[in-house]
């Protein structure tokens, strides 16, 4: 597993900065990959520098609300590459960015140590307003077509995911 989070790191570090180059994940690609889906919201977030100094990760908490698939406590954390400490700024293109007390559906996997989202921004779902959206712009697939955003009810999304998982 740490082999696959350094591989994981050396990819999206080696990305050109305007645009990350991910697989394309369809929603049955999403469901499969994932670990771990939740609902939730963002109590609070930690960035800090790894170990060896090299790097910039930020720590999201998510207080669950609801489970769809795999097994998760009352909060998870998600780690995500970037973040600001003092004047230094590690920014990735494509990966998520969690705003404090934004609800969200999460697609997770564990890399090694680390809960992250799949698939950088297309693992990320948003909530407002009873809609589920991602931002996808930034990303950059193989086939070199941009990322289409995804926005659809989130009763209606919840059930997609339950359906593709009865499969």
């Amino acid at each position: 597993m740490k082999a696959r989070w350094l591989v994981f790191l050396i990819l999206v570090l080696s990305l050109p900065i305007h645009a990350a180059t991910v697989k394309r994940l369809d929603m049955d690609g999403l469901v499969t990959t994932a670990q771990t889906i939740v609902v939730g919201q963002v109590t609070s977030s930690h960035t800090y520098w790894t170990s060896d100094g090299r790097l910039i990760l930020t720590r999201h908490t998510i207080e669950v609300d609801e489970t769809l698939k795999g097994v998760s406590s009352g909060t998870v954390e998600v780690t995500t590459i970037g973040g600001t400490i003092g004047d230094q700024t590690l920014y990735v293109s494509g990966m998520p960015a969690f705003g404090d007390g934004e609800r969200t559906v999460l697609f997770l996997e564990s890399t090694g140590r680390y809960r992250t989202v799949v698939g950088l921004g297309q693992g990320k779902f948003s909530i407002d307003g009873g809609l589920v959206s991602n931002e996808v712009s930034e990303l950059k697939f193989a086939d070199g077509r941009r990322g289409r955003p995804m926005r659809l009810r989130l009763d209606e999304f919840k059930d997609d995911i339950r359906r593709r998982l009865r499969r």
